[in-house]
């Protein structure tokens, strides 16, 4: 629990002045509503029903309006700060703030935002906040006129950064989906123009299987029993052929093997390699046999 001082904690410009919030507003709990009175939906003639997170549900009657800044007093989440605009019902964990004259609302609600309150919640199973506590806490005060400019400014600075925050998003989007393309456009060897003189891909892997062979031969090396095999089908994309045990594996999507079972295709190991794979002893059954497709998932959902 942080500590409340006596002492001031700075120097305030001229005009200001240092006063607790028990000088600048009221705070009250609201009632307690029984849980079967709230609806989690909105229905004709209802209210919004504020509880210690913000809106609980919605109920048919209200025992507040205006617009206030609603404090929870219990929760993990006690020390938030809610705005309720007309009439609305305060349940017992939602603390209504109540401002004096003189008072803006957008200055005093962004002031109790930077208090952090939840800091002066007590209880470790279940924390809450206690009103008395909160309106002894200090606060800078401002001429009115300064607090009406002081959250005004607040709101336009907060809006430019929920644009640069939006447009953050929209770039790292565009970005995800560049590099994808361009790891697509390089696997699939049309990022750079192709000399046509160059080694092909195969020719190289199986030159490299060669000279591994020979080095097994030679007992310089062991062989690889979980080895694999990649090569590049007709589209120019890459694949991998898995060898296990006495049957062959081929890599691919799910999305393809249930295109390929509405559209009973057989030739399942032309698709890439990326979630789960199957056998060839079993792609003739699984376009004619739709209940074999969940029941390989079933067997292997960690490759799923």
């Amino acid at each position: 629990m942080k500590c409340i001082e006596d002492e001031i904690p700075f120097e305030v410009p001229e005009g200001w002045c240092w006063t607790r919030l028990k000088h600048i507003c009221m705070m009250a709990a609201g009632k307690a509503k029984p849980s079967e009175q709230i609806k989690p939906e909105p229905f004709d003639g209802c209210y919004p029903c504020f509880g210690g997170n913000g809106i609980r549900g919605y109920v048919d009657d209200y025992n507040q309006n205006g617009t206030f800044s609603i404090v929870g007093r219990q929760g993990a989440l006690c020390g938030n700060i809610n705005i309720a605009s007309g009439k609305f019902y305060a349940t017992e964990h939602a603390v209504v703030t109540t401002l004096f004259d003189g008072i803006d609302f957008n200055w005093s609600n962004y002031t109790l935002e930077a208090l952090r309150l939840n800091e002066y919640a007590t209880g470790a199973a279940q924390p809450g906040l206690s009103v008395a506590n909160v309106l002894n806490i200090f606060v800078p005060v401002p001429p009115t006129q300064e607090q009406i400019y002081i959250g005004h400014q607040i709101a336009k600075s907060i809006k430019i950064i929920e644009n640069i925050t939006d447009e953050k998003e929209d770039l790292q989007t565009l970005i995800s989906v560049a590099k994808s393309k361009i790891l697509d456009l390089a696997i699939r060897g049309k990022l750079v123009p192709q000399d046509p003189n160059d080694e092909p891909a195969s020719m190289l892997l199986e030159r490299i299987r060669a000279e591994k062979e020979e080095l097994i031969k030679q007992g310089k090396i062991k062989r690889n029993k979980k080895e694999s095999i990649i090569f590049r089908g007709d589209d120019n994309s890459y694949y991998q052929k898995l060898l296990f045990k006495k049957n062959i594996l081929y890599w691919a999507n799910i999305k393809n093997i249930i295109q390929l079972t509405i559209q009973r295709q057989t030739n399942l190991f032309q698709y890439p390699y990326t979630n789960i794979f199957i056998s060839t002893k079993l792609s003739h059954r699984i376009c004619t046999d739709f209940s074999l497709f969940y029941k390989l998932c079933f067997h292997y959902p960690m490759l799923i």
